[in-house]
């Protein structure tokens, strides 16, 4: 189960347009931070119900800000947009974070933005299979030519190509039988909206899966998102309290600003009203209120993510007190057990590694190096075993491969596609919980040395922190930046960086 924060850059009243927008980045941080997997942002035009009118732009500036989170757009609206030129965008993006962008698209609405940017109400209406059809075409790169009723041209090459393979993942956003079935029949996930109840989208699902079946075709899909507000406080009374004096500030001049493109009647939503149902259909209340609703949206849906509005207080400093909340209270019980705790310390220390990697850099042709927790603690697996990497981390020009994890232990600690966990030219090489020590590999110039847990590491029997790597170009061992954990008295090892015998020391506290 992802468990991500929703970011639609919503406009308070007393809210300028910097304020908001460098307020959703924060935010973005934050629940970075907070340990959640993913931040989505949405594309609005003309309103304050979000003024963020390029949801990839706002994407691409937040995965340079990150490290670890994936970022991804719900929804990027392709009646407005060409989809090749979409597809170009996001295989860049893919490119460029080493897999962190996920593409979420919709049809949007019969608004004013389709006069705007001229595509018209056609396109809307009876344009968007074609659009679909075009952008996944083009997500997977390469030549392609177009001789549809929208869209015509010449045989092209698109570049770049995608990095994730077969192409970056795209999810619909679904809110009528007709999007629903070109989904379906795609084999494309979907992601639900917060207009819907936890029934409402479980049913949805149930029809996603009839209309598979009347398409006749097969396989499960994976990846459905289903929306939710959350926010957490010290009693259910406050949270929605909190929620329902904020949300109508924001909902009322914002759900005005959709206005139809052909004079047809816009749907009227009493703003009161609406609040109070987003605060009785999702998660508003204590820490125990706010996860039993998660983990039965999760549960009658079946969804394999969740998307948390989590700007409902309007106020920043009351978002951000949101996050670090979900983040610390909430979430743990979601994910369920105790591996939640260990995996947003596990991603606290990876974020310190990063910065440890821009603070320190390369120095002298030597490398930096990184630690990954290892061992079995409160029985959860988080042994280091393969050697395929997941991804990368840049040191020096070099690409340093992360340690490769058997999938379902990377899945036990929600981890799959996370950055940064340990650097090492030669790409993983594999060691077990308790054996630490049996591996080593000499690479070009590089000398890596993985130490025993229970001995230099020195983080006691249970060993929850346990390799270490140590890099330097025809080094000595006191040589070499080494990163490495200290002792284990209280349960919480400290990451520790230091340049040898001959360099600085640095000490990060960072719990693995």
């Amino acid at each position: 189960m992802r468990i991500g924060a929703f970011l639609p850059a919503a406009q308070f009243p007393g809210r300028d347009h910097t304020a908001t927008l460098e307020a959703a980045a924060r935010a973005a941080e934050a629940a970075e931070r907070a340990g959640f997997d993913d931040v989505w942002f949405a594309e609005h035009h003309f309103m304050s119900y979000g003024v963020c009118p390029s949801a990839v732009a706002m994407a691409a500036y937040v995965l340079g800000r990150t490290r670890r989170v994936r970022v991804g757009t719900a929804v990027s609206v392709l009646s407005t947009a060409h989809p090749v030129a979409l597809a170009e965008q996001a295989n860049l993006l893919d490119q460029v974070s080493g897999g962190r962008f996920r593409l979420g698209v919709g049809r949007g609405g019969p608004w004013v933005d389709l006069e705007v940017f001229g595509t018209g109400l056609e396109r809307y209406e009876r344009g968007f299979g074609e659009s679909l059809e075009l952008l996944l075409e083009a997500l997977r790169g390469g030549p392609m030519r177009a001789d549809g009723a929208v869209f015509g041209f010449r045989e092209v090459e698109v570049v770049p190509g995608p990095r994730t393979l077969p192409h970056p993942e795209v999810v619909v956003a679904a809110t009528s039988e007709p999007t629903l079935a070109l989904a379906a029949g795609a084999g494309l996930p979907v992601m639900l909206g917060l207009h819907q109840d936890g029934a409402a989208q479980a049913a949805m699902l149930e029809r996603y899966g009839e209309l598979r079946a009347e398409a006749c075709a097969e396989g499960a899909v994976r990846g459905h998102v289903a929306a939710a507000v959350a926010h957490v406080a010290d009693s259910r009374e406050e949270a929605r309290k909190a929620l329902l004096e904020a949300l109508p500030r924001w909902l009322g001049p914002g759900l005005e600003g959709y206005v139809p493109v052909d004079g047809r009647p816009r749907p009227q939503r009493d703003p009161d009203a609406y609040a109070r149902f987003l605060c009785d259909a999702h998660a508003v209340g204590t820490a125990e209120d706010c996860a039993a609703v998660l983990r039965e949206r999760a549960e009658a849906t079946g969804a394999d993510a969740l998307m948390l509005l989590v700007e409902g207080a309007g106020e920043e400093a009351a978002v951000l007190e949101n996050i670090a909340r979900l983040g610390e209270e909430v979430l743990p019980r979601v994910r369920g057990g105790s591996a939640a705790p260990r995996t947003r310390a596990l991603a606290s220390a990876v974020d310190e590694f990063g910065r440890l990697v821009e603070e320190l850099g390369p120095r002298g042709g030597e490398r930096l190096v990184g630690v990954v927790g290892a061992g079995r603690e409160q029985g959860e697996a988080v042994a280091v075993l393969e050697g395929q990497p997941h991804a990368e981390v840049a040191l020096d020009g070099g690409a340093h491969g992360v340690a490769g994890h058997h999938p379902q232990e990377l899945a036990a600690l929600g981890l799959a596609g996370r950055r940064g966990l340990v650097g090492g030219e030669s790409g993983a090489v594999g060691v077990g919980p308790g054996a630490l020590g049996q591996a080593a590999h000499q690479g070009p110039g590089v000398r890596q040395r993985f130490a025993d847990a229970g001995d230099e590491v020195g983080v006691g029997d249970l060993a929850p922190l346990g390799l270490v790597q140590q890099f330097g170009r025809n080094r000595q061992r006191h040589g070499c930046p080494i990163f490495s954990s200290g002792g284990r008295c209280d349960g919480k090892p400290r990451a520790t960086a230091r340049h040898g015998a001959r360099g600085p020391q640095k000490a990060v506290p960072a719990a693995i």
